[in-house]
């Protein structure tokens, strides 16, 4: 990606800076991916991945997905399919609030949340 501020690209280094315990970048500001993850929670993460499709005519799409990396362990105790849902549950977020607000969300429900809570 280039240093252009781009919509569709989410601010991932301010995230980062601002919850390093919750956020990373294994590729560094080159990433095309974000790992979100809870300290109390080791093992379950939650990666947004973004890309960007250009078609034949020139169009440019935004392609942003949230992918749950969660032990099966814990998949199997979740009983009303959270999990299986992430994926649809991020896209309808997108639609309402957009991407920064959509990740702030996430980052204080599911990563700044004691296990406990």
């Amino acid at each position: 990606m280039s240093g252009k501020s781009d919509s569709s690209h989410p601010d991932s280094l301010s995230h980062e800076d601002t919850y390093p315990l919750a956020v990373g970048l294994a590729l560094g500001s080159t990433a095309d991916y974000m790992v979100l993850m809870n300290p109390d929670l080791p093992g379950c993460e939650l990666i947004l991945v973004w890309k960007i499709e250009i078609n034949e005519d020139g169009s440019v799409t935004p392609v942003l997905d949230l992918l749950p990396k969660i032990p099966e362990q814990a998949i199997t105790l979740d009983k009303t399919g959270l999990v299986e849902k992430a994926g649809i549950s991020f896209k309808t977020l997108l639609k309402t609030f957009g991407l920064q607000a959509t990740i702030e969300n996430i980052i204080h429900s599911f990563c700044l949340k004691k296990s406990n809570e």
